[in-house]
């Protein structure tokens, strides 16, 4: 088989796990391996060293001036220009293409060429939002409509997130399957609930600071009330991103002295050696692998209703935000202080509760899948 991987993300993250690391094992089983990205990440050393053929997308679908993007279009069309994931298509013609996105929308160009082409493919969605209807109109949503119906199957990290598409699309999905991504934590992982002399109950906060997706700054708003101010409870946050100097300087202005930023970290399990509990106060999310690594690590998590949250932490395993707004959040948290003696239990029935919905090996599951798919 030949198999064409193509993200149109912008950047690495936790949703580029799941082609690469399926992309890097169907190289090994002998398989002739292509892929496209926009980025500079170890993956493109990694996969390209394997043996892959990489394409360069960066200059292709990035945002440009709309003049700018009319020069190029005319300058491409004067001289017969393909794009070079277009130039793969029509060169190499794969026998399948596996386009990898980080919302239901942003690798529409890329189905279109491949429908166009008669070139069999298949989705990976990361993420739904309804944000994402702003940046469509009919016509939009119609072509859409008509690329994913021509997939030969679609893939979405939740239940929720495939209910939202089909409310974006006004219809129902028949040929859409829900897999899981590849989690960072050992499927024995050890992470024994920690207690603390000092009776400190201490809280992570994990996922990319970037603020309107994760929504830190929720959190943030609610801890500036006195009652939290006065407990005994401390929150760390764990991660990187765009929006780090403007989350650290709300912290400052906000005089939030039980807040600290302990910065990316290669180690999950080690997070949880230190912390009894997760938050989680995102306004949109596909399947959050904090959230899926931290039950992993036996923690029980405070979560807005966003992906697939409210569905892992059923059975009150955990506390959820009926929205992600500073009330509602606030809310879910007052409940989770008033259970705090019941944190270890709870996280024991997480950890119960994730392995018996999520395979030990994500990775090879969704490669068997791809197998099966007919060109």
């Amino acid at each position: 088989m030949d198999y064409f991987f193509i993200s149109s993300n912008s950047n690495w993250g936790g949703s580029e796990i799941l082609w690469s690391q399926a992309a890097m094992q169907l190289q090994k089983e002998g398989n002739t391996v292509r892929f496209g990205v926009k980025y500079n990440a170890g993956v493109v050393k990694d996969l390209a060293n394997s043996g892959a053929s990489y394409c360069n997308l960066n200059n292709d679908y990035s945002s440009k001036p709309l003049l700018q993007r009319a020069l190029i279009k005319g300058k491409r069309k004067l001289l017969g220009y393909k794009e070079p994931f277009l130039q793969y298509l029509l060169q190499q013609r794969p026998s399948l293409v596996i386009i990898s996105q980080g919302n239901n929308i942003d690798g529409n160009p890329y189905m279109t060429a491949c429908r166009n082409l008669g070139i069999p493919f298949v989705t990976i969605t990361q993420l739904v939002t309804k944000m994402l209807l702003t940046f469509t109109d009919d016509t939009v949503i119609n072509e859409l409509r008509a690329n994913y119906a021509a997939s030969r199957s679609n893939y979405f990290v939740s239940a929720d997130n495939l209910a939202l598409h089909t409310t974006m699309m006004g219809e129902s999905l028949s040929n859409s399957i829900i897999v899981g991504n590849p989690f960072a934590v050992p499927y024995e992982v050890s992470a024994s609930f920690p207690f603390f002399p000092d009776n400190k109950y201490r809280v992570a906060v994990v996922g990319r600071l970037e603020m309107y997706h994760k929504g830190h700054d929720l959190l943030f708003e609610v801890l500036q009330q006195d009652k939290w101010r006065d407990r005994n409870i401390e929150f760390s946050v764990y991660g990187n991103g765009p929006h780090k100097q403007l989350l650290e300087r709300l912290v400052k202005k906000c005089n939030l002295q039980n807040v600290s930023f302990r910065g990316q970290t290669d180690s999950v399990a080690d997070i949880w050696k230190n912390h009894q509990l997760l938050v989680l106060p995102s306004r949109m999310e596909g399947q959050s692998l904090a959230l899926i690594e931290a039950m992993w690590c036996s923690r029980s998590a405070v979560v807005t209703d966003v992906g697939g949250a409210k569905q892992l932490l059923e059975d009150n395993i955990g506390f959820v935000s009926a929205f992600p707004t500073v009330y509602h959040l606030d809310q879910a948290l007052e409940e989770a202080w008033l259970m705090r003696d019941q944190w270890k239990q709870l996280g024991i029935k997480a950890g119960q509760r994730i392995r018996n919905i999520y395979t030990e090996h994500p990775v090879l599951s969704f490669v068997n899948r791809l197998k099966t798919v007919q060109g």
